[in-house]
């Protein structure tokens, strides 16, 4: 149990009642910033404005103006992968939280605290009301003020100005009170062009674990002389009502999935190569033990994998932690399928609990493991699946679909082949992505030492 002593003056001037705010690591942060030996200002004090996007609903075009949310920032970054648009005349009236170069975007629910810098390729956008528009004044180099607010000092100070609700929100206006060390204007160049550049190394070994990632469907459909890509599916087609299936009146689903026409007898459906394993656990029976629980969130969608597993009490065990998995079986997430949330059990996570969020697939003894999960990862799997599953806000398919998802298959020599390549190939590509994270944190370490003033640049 933790605890502190503060005087009542001091809870009554900041109006907060929670402990967090009094922790002494935070208090720890605010002396070390005091202490840098740097001029020390409060965010409100280098800034000419600080707001947050529209409140309400936005209606999202197919195209127009860029429309940034939570889902965009990254550390430094602005990825625009996943984007929305308004209609021109909307950003026209939403003048208070219009971008331009220079300004510094805050992540404000969620993963708090995320700071990255508009640069001049963006174009005209705006953000909604779950991002924060930071204007630094001319003297202050904006990519150093989002360098520091993605630093420890600055992430421990964002999270003190949450709300502590279930989901923790920053009320904006206490970002003002942020306390930001400012070395002279020549160092905040020098750090942000030194971490430009180790953001860019950083970029180039993703980009290249990427292309690696990419080459395995290549290699796949290579090795197995299919090119599914090349197969042009007709879109216009008559159903007559009695044919419609499970009563789905929705074309994607009718038209059915013809890519593997051509090849028809290299194919078959997963229910041919793979069992649904069905051993459950009731955690709840078991209070007092802890339980390994790999959750949907647990999965590494890239490299297909679980990256970790967390240790929950049988007591505090959530209701979906039924399944038991074993090394070497497959599972498949049925919300949201086309993310990819599919990975194979290692050998040290036999016998732990998943959620039933998951198929667990098994594969049969003329299958090989590490191939089956290779196939289901494929864009022709995933695109099947998206094919199938219902809803739209949250998209989920059914176990009966997925054990109908057509698959490449081969005999046991080239299955061999084909998974001792790709495992290489994903193994290349995860060593180049960790080498690329801890190259950028020890440069952003470094970076936080000069910031502080333990490190002179």
């Amino acid at each position: 149990m933790s605890s502190t002593v503060v005087r009542f003056k001091d809870i009554s001037s900041f109006n907060r009642w929670d402990f967090e705010y009094f922790d002494p690591e935070y208090t720890h942060v605010i002396n070390q910033i005091k202490n840098s030996g740097w001029d020390v200002q409060s965010l409100g004090n280098i800034v000419t404005n600080l707001t947050d996007g529209q409140h309400g609903y936005l209606e999202h075009l197919p195209e127009g103006v860029l429309l940034l949310r939570t889902t965009n920032i990254f550390e430094n970054e602005i990825n625009l992968d996943d984007t929305r648009y308004i209609a021109p005349q909307v950003h026209a009236k939403l003048k208070r939280s219009q971008l331009k170069p220079g300004d510094v975007l805050l992540t404000t629910i969620g993963s708090i605290g995320i700071a990255a810098v508009v640069d001049d390729s963006l174009g005209e956008a705006n953000i909604n009301q779950n991002l924060v528009k930071i204007t630094p004044k001319p003297e202050i180099n904006p990519t150093y003020l989002a360098l520091f607010l993605n630093s420890t000092s600055g992430r421990i100070q964002t999270a003190r100005t949450a709300s502590k609700s279930v989901v923790p929100i920053i009320n904006y206006a206490r970002l003002k009170d942020i306390l930001v060390p400012l070395p002279p204007r020549s160092i905040q160049d020098s750090i942000a062009d030194s971490m430009g550049d180790v953001y860019k190394s950083r970029n180039e070994k993703l980009a290249t674990a990427d292309s690696l990632l990419r080459r395995v469907e290549v290699h796949i459909y290579e090795a197995l002389e299919m090119s599914p890509e090349r197969v042009k599916e007709e879109k216009l087609f008559i159903k007559q009502i009695s044919d419609l299936n499970a009563g789905r009146f929705d074309v994607a689903y009718n038209m059915g999935f013809h890519k593997f026409d051509p090849y028809s007898d290299r194919v078959v459906p997963i229910k041919s190569v793979a069992t649904v394993a069905k051993e459950t656990k009731d955690p709840s029976s078991e209070p007092d033990k802890v339980f390994k629980y790999i959750d949907i969130s647990n999965i590494n969608v890239l490299l297909g994998e679980v990256e970790k597993v967390t240790d929950v009490l049988g007591a505090d065990a959530p209701s979906r932690a039924r399944q038991v998995v074993h090394t070497e079986d497959i599972i498949v997430s049925t919300v949201r399928p086309t993310r990819g949330a599919i990975a194979m059990i290692p050998r040290e996570m036999d016998g732990c609990i998943c959620s039933t969020g998951f198929v667990v697939l098994r594969a049969k003894d003329e299958v090989i493991p590490a191939y089956l999960h290779t196939v289901l990862r494929l864009s022709t799997t995933l695109e099947q699946f998206a094919r199938r599953a219902t809803g739209s806000s949250y998209p989920a398919i059914l176990e009966d679909d997925i054990k109908e998802t057509l698959i490449p298959y081969a005999d046991e020599k080239v299955q061999d082949r084909i998974a001792i390549e790709v495992t290489g190939l994903r193994i290349q590509a995860k060593r180049l992505r960790k080498e690329a994270e801890v190259f950028v944190n020890a440069a952003k370490a470094n970076i936080e030492r000069i910031i502080l003033g333990e490190e002179k640049k």
